[in-house]
């Protein structure tokens, strides 16, 4: 093993330090482990020690914060412990088992420390029994509220950001559930809002112009007017003169990242009201039947198969109804 002081050159006789032992092969140890190293030839016992960290990254010399991080692993109180250990996992939320196993302590030892760091707001948990460290939460949301600032910044007339988006770019290697977990604080909080599918700053609004305000309410009366049978977006955009119609588009992409216009296909949308009134007729019609065919939503809105298609599509991807085969469900979200 080499054996690697991290605040000196030396270690005289009767001294004690921090130092990283380094193997050439895998040894079996956890914190608290008490050792001794010794000589192979002459056999000559060296020093001995105390585990502070069994899993630790490879350390450079005379770190502050490495240094400090193994006074508190050595003399730190259980709150400080888990708080460190909390702030080195980030974003994982471990479970008390986890942390527990991590720290070298058994989980019954554990949970008052984390009830009264609880307690005293030192972390949170985002899911049940996962835990995060507060000073994390503050780092994150730094992170977001730059990251939000920036998008408002450049798309003024989006209602938000779309959350498949902010995750990707707030996080690393986090499911989408994790994620959301952790963003939900944040709504909690009142710093961030959360609709459509889209997460804004709290206190951000989209703000038109006089024209744009003119040309929102002359597309919305257009979607609204064409009920079930709403025309191409590109054809609608043809109707505005050419001095209007960059502006027009601008507008119309506004209206559908603020959920006033249901994208059924990339190019094609359905005015909200008509979207809503789709959904109530299929709560209503589970209120009688098990399951929804095609041809039925077609008979129950009136319209062609093709339009009837596009709409129950829609309606399976917002998790309004559930597709079984040529069959419809109740989705999970059917009742919102």
């Amino acid at each position: 093993a080499l054996t690697a002081l991290l605040d000196r050159d030396a270690l005289a006789p009767g001294e004690s330090a921090y130092a990283q032992l380094r193997f050439t092969e895998g040894v079996a140890a956890k914190c608290g482990d008490r050792f001794v190293i010794r000589f192979y030839s002459p056999l000559e016992t060296i020093g001995g020690g105390i585990i502070l960290d069994d899993a630790p990254a490879r350390h450079k010399r005379n770190d502050a914060a490495v240094l400090s991080a193994l006074a508190v692993r050595e003399n730190g109180s259980g709150a400080e412990r888990v708080l460190q250990a909390l702030i080195a996992l980030d974003t994982a939320l471990p479970s008390a088992a986890q942390l527990a196993a991590r720290l070298g302590l058994e989980e019954m030892r554990l949970a008052p420390e984390l009830d009264a760091l609880l307690a005293r707001g030192g972390l949170a948990a985002p899911l049940p029994g996962r835990f995060i460290a507060s000073a994390v939460l503050d780092a994150l949301w730094a992170r977001c509220e730059a990251l939000l600032t920036d998008y408002h910044a450049k798309n003024p007339l989006h209602a938000g950001i779309r959350a498949a988006e902010l995750r990707q770019r707030l996080f690393r290697a986090v499911e989408p559930e994790r994620a959301d977990a952790l963003l939900a604080i944040f709504v909690r909080e009142g710093k961030l809002r959360f609709a459509a599918e889209r997460y804004a700053l709290a206190d951000f609004t989209v703000r038109y112009t006089r024209r744009q305000t003119a040309l929102r309410a002359e597309l919305l009366a257009l979607y609204r007017a064409a009920d079930l049978r709403p025309e191409r977006t590109d054809r609608v955009l043809a109707r505005f003169d050419a001095k209007d119609r960059a502006e027009a588009e601008r507008v119309l992409e506004s209206l559908l990242t603020g959920g006033e216009l249901i994208a059924l296909a990339p190019r094609l949308c359905l005015h909200r009201e008509v979207y809503v009134c789709a959904c109530a007729l299929v709560r209503a019609y589970f209120a009688d039947h098990e399951a929804l065919t095609l041809a039925a939503f077609r008979d129950l809105l009136g319209t062609s198969r093709d339009s009837a298609l596009l709409v129950l599509e829609c309606l399976d991807r917002n998790g309004r109804t559930r597709r079984e085969g040529d069959l419809r469900r109740p989705g999970r979200r059917l009742y919102e």
